[in-house]
């Protein structure tokens, strides 16, 4: 049976491993609420089904008002009959919930429409806020639709998400530039295979008023695809071991005369953020990669076919070797396996005070190299035994644009100009030497370091022939 999420149960609905329980006055309760939307073919097709379920019930002489789907089966001494029964009841069990969950869809454009017109953030009733660490992963409230179980996420992409000095919004043309890298047809593959988290992480929630426009107008202008395609978790996802370790009163760095990169609050509270986003995704089923990604960057055309390229490019040629690779600069375009994730997770969480997370992410990359362990850097033993002789890769272009001139940070020094779409990796200003693509590679391939062996034998060709994606 297919997987649904809990978002898109009746209220009275049970959760049960992989039994879903469908009572009957749930469904007709849900039916007859909804008549106020205006979703009347909804309706139709809802109560068609439970109709049909009704009659089920009755033919196999189960005169009770609520029945769940496991209790029934087990009731049939017949195989064949017992089998039948569950086919039938799983499919109508599907169709029930694929129409509450359109139905949800059409509710929610409606508060779209009210909200615009009072140009009033919706209320909670309208928002999906993300669980606390004690939510048990069924209940998750999540917009849009997960993907089912026969269509595990390739690649999860995370967005932490704060509030900007005068509303200003970069969120929804970083989204909209995402969505226009995805399918449109949900015959494609990758139909639901990547999925965008974004995450709110205004500690009062309602504060960033960009995050809430964004979900509204992404909801409402790309339906299906965004249900498909893009969560938003409307408040942190919160974890007790997740708290920032320096003791309140303690001096704080100036950001303009900051030699050893001592993060100051704001900035380990990103380094918080990160951790939580990436928690939440990997609470249940893992994507097979994860990306990191900021809230102010546009992805470039076709990027989405070269980061696929890429990860299947370094697949074939380094196996097991490669712990992440970069195709973009700043905490941006990062991607690790699923298996990686927790590494770097652990490492994140053990030196938080340290070093802002773009400077962690850079040493704990490193440690595949052998990296010095020296000063009061905390590396766990297991972390560095699983990344011993392992490589970051870097590819030879950049694939997503920088688009934010106001920072989430109060105080900025003022920076060089950053690359733009397609523009080399090898000179990115703000990447140490071994995040940078290495031009002597240039003649060999679009990735470095450019090692010409292959796990595969030769047998690959087109991995020793750059492909132009513009």
């Amino acid at each position: 049976m297919r997987r649904t999420t809990a978002a898109a149960l009746p209220h009275d609905a049970e959760y049960a491993g992989d039994v879903h329980h469908v009572h009957v006055p749930a469904v007709l309760a849900t039916s007859s609420r909804t008549l106020a939307t205006g979703g009347s073919w909804l309706m139709v097709s809802l109560l068609a089904n439970a109709v049909l379920l009704l009659l089920l019930l009755f033919v196999y002489e189960d005169r009770s008002a609520e029945v769940g789907l496991a209790s029934l089966v087990r009731n049939f001494d017949n195989r064949p009959d017992r089998e039948t029964l569950a086919e039938s009841l799983a499919e109508i069990h599907r169709n029930v919930q694929d129409t509450a969950t359109s139905l949800e869809r059409f509710r929610r454009a409606g508060d779209v429409d009210v909200a615009a017109a009072s140009n009033a953030l919706p209320t909670a009733e309208a928002r999906s806020p993300c669980p606390k660490v004690s939510t048990t992963p069924a209940r998750d409230a999540i917009s849009g639709t997960s993907a089912s179980a026969d269509s595990p996420v390739w690649l999860a992409i995370a967005i932490p998400t704060v509030r900007r000095k005068d509303d200003a919004d970069y969120l929804t043309p970083t989204l909209e530039s995402l969505l226009a890298e995805l399918p449109n047809d949900e015959a494609d593959v990758m139909w639901g295979r990547v999925v965008v988290y974004v995450m709110n992480c205004e500690p009062a929630a309602d504060e960033h008023r960009a995050f809430f426009n964004t979900e509204r107008h992404i909801v409402k202008a790309y339906g299906a695809k965004a249900a498909a395609h893009v969560r938003f978790l409307a408040t942190r996802y919160e974890d007790s071991t997740l708290v920032d370790p320096v003791k309140p009163g303690t001096p704080e760095p100036y950001d303009l005369n900051n030699p050893t990169n001592r993060p100051g609050k704001r900035a380990r509270k990103q380094t918080l953020d990160v951790l939580s986003l990436m928690r939440y995704i990997f609470r249940g089923p893992k994507p097979s990669y994860y990306m990191f990604f900021e809230d102010d960057f546009k992805a470039c055309p076709h990027s989405l076919r070269a980061v696929h390229y890429v990860i299947d490019k370094v697949n074939v040629l380094h196996a097991n070797k490669w712990l992440g690779i970069r195709v973009s600069y700043g905490m941006n375009g990062i991607v690790l396996r699923a298996d990686d994730v927790s590494l770097l997770d652990t490492y994140l969480a053990d030196n938080v005070e340290r070093q802002p997370v773009d400077l962690l992410w850079r040493e704990w990359s490193e440690l595949g190299r052998g990296a010095r362990l020296g000063g009061d850097r905390k590396v766990a033993p297991a972390v560095a035994n699983a990344l011993r002789g392992r490589r970051l890769f870097i590819y030879q272009s950049n694939l997503y644009a920088h688009i934010g001139h106001i920072s989430s940070f109060e105080v900025r020094p003022k920076r060089q100009a950053w690359p733009g779409c397609y523009e080399g990796m090898h000179n990115v200003w703000s990447l140490a030497a071994t995040e940078k693509y290495q031009a002597a590679c240039r003649t060999k391939s679009d990735i470095s370091p450019c090692d010409t062996s292959d796990a595969f034998g030769g047998r690959f060709e087109w991995t020793t022939k750059p492909i132009a994606f513009v």
